[in-house]
């Protein structure tokens, strides 16, 4: 299968726990959102597609002159897996040539760049349908998606995203790669001591 992927970035969210807009906190003198689309870009696949919803129009405005796609998710406030639903449906119909997705957060800017690669090239196993992130007992996001998955990932609902769909796939269909710096997410106040 030659491989054709897209990046669906997730930003959607209300950082709740963080009060204010995590897409928007300062990481090595840029925001989050932007350092996330940087690193997608890098990586010189064939497409970026970030999904916001929570202060869309304040963030859109931070990202404007990059080239992506960007998409709003009315229903934001459903949970993450509304935001992989409307970037998987957005791919089918207007990109069929799409065959793979990373799926990648805007709040783990520790995440190396490496990692992204590394994914992306073990990914060239036809036997697994997902590469994901091992967090040590579990495997998560970000992963790459195989297109035998985007019939599934499209009808995502709520919070949980992609990790039920990974959970629920046996351990001879994942491939797993592990990175300590996953463990770090920007969710509250406490998190910021990691990036500043």
């Amino acid at each position: 299968m030659h491989r054709k992927i897209a990046t669906i970035l997730l930003a959607a969210g209300t950082s709740s726990r963080l009060g204010e807009a995590k897409q928007l906190v300062r990481y090595k003198g840029k925001s989050l959102i932007r350092h996330a689309i940087e690193q997608s870009l890098a990586l010189e696949i064939e497409k970026t597609i970030c999904v916001l919803g929570h202060k869309h129009l304040i963030i859109k405005e931070e990202i404007n002159a990059y080239p992506i796609t960007t998409l709003i998710n009315e229903k934001y406030n459903d949970g993450m897996g509304t935001s992989i639903a409307l970037g998987i449906n957005y791919l089918q119909k207007n990109h069929p040539e799409i065959n793979q997705v990373l799926i990648m957060l805007v709040d783990q800017p520790l995440i190396p760049k490496n990692h992204y690669v590394q994914l992306i090239e073990e990914s060239d196993d036809d036997t697994k349908l997902v590469v994901g992130t091992n967090y040590g007992t579990k495997n998560g996001v970000p992963a790459v998606f195989n297109q035998a998955l985007f019939e599934h990932l499209d009808k995502l609902e709520g919070p949980n995203g992609a990790k039920e769909i990974i959970n629920n796939l046996p351990k001879s269909q994942i491939k797993s790669v592990y990175v300590n710096e996953a463990q770090i997410d920007i969710d509250t106040k406490d998190d910021l001591q990691f990036i500043n």
